[in-house]
């Protein structure tokens, strides 16, 4: 799905989420976090190039597609990285959401802590 940037500045850039997040994304995301902490990012510019990595396509300056190397981020201006992260994070970590109603187990164990499915989807 293709979301065109909503910054007047920025009319021409886009960037196209997948219709479906498949397991390579997930592979792409946990690279991309090694990297990062690799290169001593954090926050908001270190979410954007794991944002950058799971996209197939998109159209930023200065950014050009499937080229890691040549991406200067932090010359990237941060009303687009903010973008960026609010479109795809969510989108993204919603692969990782139980339903309210899942069939999920009764319970979920882990380190020895018991977790009821409830506490994982109330906010």
């Amino acid at each position: 799905m293709r979301f065109d940037c909503p910054h007047e500045k920025w009319a021409e850039c886009f960037i196209d989420v997948p219709d479906e997040w498949l397991g390579l994304h997930s592979q792409r995301y946990q690279e991309a976090g090694e990297l990062v902490a690799s290169k001593g990012l954090r926050g908001a510019t270190a979410d954007f190039v794991r944002n950058l990595t799971i996209l197939d396509h998109w159209n930023l300056p200065g950014l050009p597609a499937n080229n890691p190397p040549g991406w200067d981020i932090l010359q990237t201006p941060l009303l687009l990285i903010g973008w960026v992260n609010a479109v795809v994070t969510p989108s993204f970590l919603a692969c990782f959401a139980l339903p309210k109603n899942s069939s999920a187990p009764s319970s979920l164990t882990r380190k020895g802590t018991t977790v009821e499915p409830t506490e994982l989807t109330e906010t």
